[in-house]
């Protein structure tokens, strides 16, 4: 999936705006021109958008590793928790990996 996501955006979506200009061109220059000074600007602030939330989508992504992982323990190790009555432990530490993922 993430091969197919980098062949969408850096190889299939350029060609389709490229394409788009030409036609645009061949339709009405005027509109054209527009659409050219558009374009550019919309990819600084995509751009600018990506760079400024990629750190918090790092975070994220760890944070709820961190969850799942706990929830694999628990979930793998269930019969052990309930044998030894840490359940409330384990909620415990669960709470604070969510809380972590949530802030």
């Amino acid at each position: 999936s993430g091969v197919n996501l980098v062949l969408r955006l850096f190889l299939r979506s350029p060609i389709i705006v490229f394409g788009a200009m030409i036609m645009a061109f061949t339709i009405d220059v005027k509109s054209a021109l527009v659409f050219v000074v558009a374009i550019p600007l919309l990819a600084v602030v995509v751009f600018g958008i990506m760079v400024w939330t990629m750190p918090l989508y790092k975070k994220v992504q760890a944070n709820l590793d961190k969850v799942l992982g706990v929830t694999r323990e628990n979930l793998t190790g269930v019969r052990v928790i309930r044998a030894f009555h840490q359940e409330k432990v384990e909620e415990g530490r669960f709470r604070g990996f969510t809380r972590a993922l949530a802030d």
